[in-house]
């Protein structure tokens, strides 16, 4: 079974040591990670999933929902790719 693993970082004058970093390492493949950025709101999680997503605004702002809506749409990519390749069979 695969976990998320915390892998947030912080610097040293940080207090605040709450997690902002999740990843997800799928088959030793690929990653999702679920994570915080300066550049959105302090709410808000993205995610990346290379090649299909580098930073993707998801729409929960609680991270088990943030989590699940970034294994959705990973699965959605990897369903269509799953498609196109049968048709090439």
């Amino acid at each position: 079974m695969i976990k998320w693993e915390d892998v947030s970082s912080f610097s040293r004058s940080e207090e605040d040591r709450t997690p902002k970093s999740w990843k997800l390492t799928v088959a030793g493949c690929f990653t999702i990670v679920v994570t915080r950025h300066t550049q959105y709101e302090a709410h808000d999680w993205i995610m990346r999933c290379e090649p299909w997503f580098f930073c993707h605004l998801l729409s929960g702002t609680k991270i088990e929902d943030a989590k699940k809506e970034a294994v959705q749409k990973v699965f959605e990519k990897l369903e269509l790719a799953a498609e196109q390749l049968k048709n090439v069979m």
